[in-house]
C-alpha cells in the first residue's frame, strides 16, 4: 500500500491542487527538491498577485486592488507583509475600518513591527502612497532579519 501521492502546501480554500507521485521520491533530497519548486512557485505567484494589486491601486482601481490583495493573502501567501500593508492603505482610501483593523492585526500577529509602523504612518497622514515598502530605497521600514532565514522577505534591508 503506502502513500502514492502527496500534496504540498494545499490551500484549504481551493478545490484544485497539485499532487506529486511518491514513486519518484527516493531520498529526502528528492522531497526537498519538490518542496523547493512548490515554494518558488508560491513566491512568484505572490509577487505576481501583489504587483497586479499594487498597480491597480496606483491606477485608481481601488476595489480591484483590494480584491486581488485579499486573494493574495487568502490563497497564495499569508505571511508576505506587502499585501497586508497594501490592504491597510486601501482601507484608508476606502474608509474601511474593519479592513484596516484586519491588516494591522496580521502585521502584529506576524511580528512585523516596522511594517505596522509604515501602515500607521499612512493612517496618520490619511494619504496612501501605494509604494512597495520592500522595494523602497529608503531604509525607514526595513524588514527584520533572522539569522539563518533565506526567505526573500527577510533579506531586504
Amino acid at each position: 500500500m503506502g502513500i502514492k501521492t502527496l500534496a504540498l502546501d494545499r490551500c484549504p480554500r481551493c478545490s484544485i491542487f497539485t499532487n506529486v507521485g511518491t514513486s519518484s521520491l527516493k531520498t529526502s533530497d528528492d522531497l526537498i527538491g519538490v518542496w523547493s519548486i512548490f515554494k518558488a512557485t508560491q513566491l512568484v505567484r505572490g509577487d505576481l498577485y501583489f504587483s497586479y494589486a499594487l498597480e491597480a491601486a496606483r491606477a485608481g482601481r481601488i476595489e480591484i486592488a483590494r480584491d486581488v490583495a485579499l486573494e493574495t493573502v487568502g490563497h497564495v501567501d499569508l505571511e508576505d507583509p506587502r499585501p497586508h500593508v497594501l490592504l491597510g492603505q486601501l482601507a484608508v482610501k476606502l474608509r474601511d475600518q474593519e479592513l484596516l483593523r484586519e491588516a494591522k492585526k496580521f502585521l502584529r500577529f506576524l511580528k512585523l513591527d516596522r511594517w505596522e509602523r509604515k501602515l500607521d504612518q499612512v493612517v496618520q497622514s490619511g494619504s496612501p502612497d501605494f509604494e512597495d515598502p520592500a522595494l523602497s530605497n529608503s531604509n525607514a521600514y526595513p524588514l527584520p532579519t533572522t539569522p539563518g532565514k533565506s526567505d526573500k522577505r527577510e533579506l531586504i534591508h
